[in-house]
């Protein structure tokens, strides 16, 4: 079977780091099953960033860069 197969690989390998990325996989594909529930002030906050993008339009990632190197720049 697949579990067993993938078990004894496991046994096998002594890389420590790419132990802890197996595991790191196993806990995200776990909760990644659950739910993320927004609060009404984070629903506010979204909505309030898709009217400015609809009514002000938006910035390529770009533009963004520009605009945040130039806002340094000012302080």
């Amino acid at each position: 079977m697949l579990k067993e197969k993938l078990i004894q690989r496991i046994k096998q390998i002594e890389n420590e780091d790419l132990l802890k990325e197996i595991i790191d996989l196993i806990d995200f594909e776990s909760s990644s099953k659950d739910v993320f529930q927004l609060s009404d002030a984070q629903k506010d906050v979204i909505e309030n960033g898709i009217q400015s993008i609809e009514s002000e339009g938006s910035h390529s990632n770009e533009e963004a860069k520009s605009i945040v190197e130039e806002w340094f720049k000012k302080k």
